[in-house]
C-alpha cells in the first residue's frame, strides 16, 4: 500500500523551513545551495536548531 502525500516539490530557491526536508535532484550543486540556504535561515532565527544530515544510499 502507498501512503498519499500531502507534499509538493518547489525550486531550489523556493525551499522553506519545515520539521522535515528532503531535498533530492539530480543537479547536487542545486541540492547544496538549497540546503545551505535553508540551514542558513534556521540557524539565523533559531541558534539552538538541530540539524542532522542523513544520506540515504547508506540506508538502501
Amino acid at each position: 500500500m502507498v501512503a498519499s502525500s500531502s507534499a509538493s516539490m518547489v525550486p531550489w530557491h523556493g525551499i522553506r523551513e519545515a520539521p522535515v526536508v528532503l531535498v533530492m535532484g539530480p543537479e547536487s550543486f542545486l541540492a547544496d545551495r538549497a540546503m545551505r540556504i535553508l540551514t542558513d535561515r534556521m540557524k539565523a532565527g533559531h541558534a539552538e536548531v538541530e540539524i542532522s544530515d542523513l544520506d540515504a544510499s547508506v540506508y538502501a
